[in-house]
């Protein structure tokens, strides 16, 4: 949405301004989800007898911080797309899985973290989970420019949530490290790599 379309709605006293979820926010979602896995079936694969390990523990709690961190993030979406809305606070929401998964790698086993994390493909994963953000945060953005967002940091800071919760979690159908330590450190640094990048670029990105 552009300025003079903003002024003429406000005008108009457009009552779209104010819906619960702006139009194509879910076609937008399953398009970054989907844009995303094929990006990891190409260039990273899946994991070996992935559907072996599906209903383990370990694997929910490795697929469930990314989705947990998209979802939870999806919930403030609409209202940061709204003009003069602003999330503050409520941002700290998106924070409970990388929480969470500290308290499992902290109280869950014995081995010292830094055994858990400095193991596997340690050295590429946070990126991983950036790279394969990637499309699901160009989807973001381009619905985000279609409504009318003031908090443009903000909803920088938002979309890299969303989008490095799904990068997370399609990540997660390829990595073979089931560590709690491992995954609270690498897994929580990239989504925190795509929140820093969506803070950096998003205001650019969605200035009107």
């Amino acid at each position: 949405m552009n300025t003079n379309d903003l002024i003429s709605a406000l005008a108009n006293n457009d009552e779209t301004l104010g819906v619960d979820v702006p139009p194509g926010m879910l076609w937008v979602l399953l398009a970054g989800t989907v844009s995303s896995m094929l990006l990891c079936l190409v260039f990273w694969g899946v994991l070996a007898g992935l559907l072996s390990v599906m209903q383990t523990p370990a694997f929910m709690g490795k697929l469930g911080v990314g989705v947990l961190t998209a979802a939870l993030g999806l919930l403030l979406w609409p209202r940061m797309l709204r003009p003069g809305s602003q999330a503050n606070k409520a941002m700290l929401l998106v924070c409970v899985p990388a929480v969470a998964v500290w308290v499992w790698a902290l109280a869950g086993t014995d081995t010292p973290i830094a055994s858990q994390a400095f193991g596997g493909m340690w050295t590429t994963c946070s990126m991983s989970i950036a790279a394969l953000a990637g499309p699901a945060w160009m989807w973001l953005m381009w619905h985000a420019k279609r409504c009318a967002p003031t908090a443009l940091r903000q909803a920088g800071a938002l979309s890299g949530a969303i989008a490095g919760g799904i990068g997370a979690a399609v990540y997660s159908l390829y990595c073979p490290v089931f560590d709690a330590g491992y995954i609270a450190v690498w897994y929580v640094l990239g989504i925190a790599l795509c929140v820093l990048f969506g803070a950096v670029v998003g205001p650019r990105a969605l200035r009107w």
